[in-house]
């Protein structure tokens, strides 16, 4: 058997950790996808679900180290079944394993946002149902929310993110600092390379069709300043129902001046778009988009997040210049940042996220 054991969802991302893993500690490595079906990893005989349920209890114990990116109840029973040490369990959390687990409390949504939402309260009925899962030792809730105790170690580049697992679960697990991807895979390497960044005015709100982006909270508080801005919104993809409602608040709030983006474009065609961009506003209560904000960021986009997301307390203690939403005026939004704020905030991001600094985050993940 292999040291270790890396589960991963069926994503792109995927590929990447896969390739990077490979370069810093070949052959030590068996990769997983929680999934019946893969549509992105094109490697020949890739393993998938049968291949983790159907481990027997001495051989996923054998592994020394289970790494899981995107913790989700399958994993979960995996770990319960198998009974993995906590000191062999590594948690890379990807966000939204945590913020939208069922078991974490604080707010997602603002106030229009949360218009929109009907909250279902679960009924006695569905916690029998689960509790009997336990007792049969089926995958369920509770054996979901059990197996958060079974994980010793989270990988994450955000302190304020590990702060809201140890606080969520009650639990002091270890924190490995992890960062996903170099700057050279979230910028485009023509871009990269020419050292030439020349930026628009445009105004760029949230970086998908998802409800954590609080679109329509950002649009009335920019109807307010009544912005001359041009409003670039990335929809490609999310909730279609979400989506739909965007536009139409989109178009009705700011008419022509609305230029929502709703299909997939290649990679280096949607740089060329965040280059028309001078502004951009990330209003998450929670880390989303990292990988567009530490583009923008770099780019030297004016960047505003809300003051609760970990991302911003993390670029902040770095010394990067970002801004708080709270900050937004109409004249906030037609200043640049200058030069030398700039050059500061692309010295930064190259130093935490350049190749040998993303390799070594890989090697202490892998050989920990």
């Amino acid at each position: 058997m292999k040291e270790n054991l890396i589960l991963l969802p069926d994503s792109p991302y995927s590929v990447w950790i896969k390739e990077r893993s490979e370069k810093v500690a070949p052959g030590i490595s068996e990769y997983v996808y929680f999934s019946t079906e893969v549509k992105y990893d094109s490697t020949p005989n890739v393993l998938k679900q049968d291949y983790l349920l159907g481990l027997t209890k001495s051989e996923a114990q054998s592994f020394k180290r289970v790494i899981i990116h995107y913790h989700n109840e399958l994993v979960a029973f995996f770990l319960e079944k198998n009974k993995i040490s906590p000191k062999n369990v590594f948690w890379v959390l990807w966000s939204g394993d945590l913020y939208n687990s069922p078991f974490y409390s604080e707010p997602l949504y603002q106030e229009e946002t949360l218009k929109l939402i009907s909250i279902k309260k679960q009924t006695f009925i569905y916690y029998f149902k689960e509790f009997l899962k336990k007792v049969i030792k089926k995958r369920g809730f509770f054996v979901y929310k059990k197996s958060f105790r079974r994980i010793k170690y989270i990988a994450s580049f955000f302190d304020g993110d590990v702060l809201a697992a140890r606080k969520t679960f009650n639990f002091n697990y270890n924190h490995i600092p992890f960062a996903f991807l170099a700057i050279n895979q979230l910028v485009d390497k023509d871009i990269l390379e020419s050292n030439h960044f020349s930026l628009g005015n445009k105004l760029m709100v949230g970086h998908a069709g998802s409800m954590e982006n609080n679109h329509l909270d950002t649009f009335k508080q920019l109807k307010k300043l009544n912005v001359s801005n041009v409003i670039f919104s990335p929809l490609s993809y999310g909730s279609p129902d979400y989506i739909k409602i965007i536009l139409e608040s989109g178009y009705q709030y700011f008419g022509d001046q609305f230029e929502p983006l709703t299909e997939f474009i290649p990679k280096h065609d949607y740089y060329n778009k965040l280059q028309e961009v001078g502004f951009a506003i990330f209003n998450t209560e929670i880390q989303q988009a990292f990988g567009n904000i530490m583009a923008l960021v770099y780019l030297g986009v004016k960047v505003f997040l809300n003051g609760n997301n970990s991302i911003f307390k993390q670029l902040k203690s770095w010394g990067v210049t970002v801004f708080d939403v709270s900050e937004l005026s109409k004249q906030s939004l037609e200043a640049h940042l200058l030069e030398f704020e700039k050059e500061a905030n692309r010295s930064i991001i190259f130093e935490k996220l350049n190749e040998d600094a993303v390799n070594t985050y890989y090697k202490g993940l892998l050989t920990y």
